[in-house]
């Protein structure tokens, strides 16, 4: 089933604007059906999973320096 600009902005948590942009500069793997662009669940998948920053394990007895304010 190939989803809607609006269906897949809100899947991703986006402006519709938005998602139009990065289909424009093709930075999002799309369809062009007539003159609309659709996608593919898999492929918004496949395009999130690109963007997951893995978490850095903590090192036993670490503790992270406070910060001072600037004055």
């Amino acid at each position: 089933m190939l989803l809607s600009v609006k269906e897949a902005a809100a899947l991703l948590g986006i402006k519709d604007a938005t998602l139009r942009k990065w289909v424009q500069q093709r930075r999002i793997t799309f369809y062009r059906i007539g003159r609309h662009p659709k996608f593919k669940q898999q492929d918004l998948d496949r395009f999130l999973e690109q963007l997951r920053v893995p978490a850095i394990p903590r090192m036993k007895g670490f503790r992270p320096r406070s910060f001072k304010k600037a004055e």
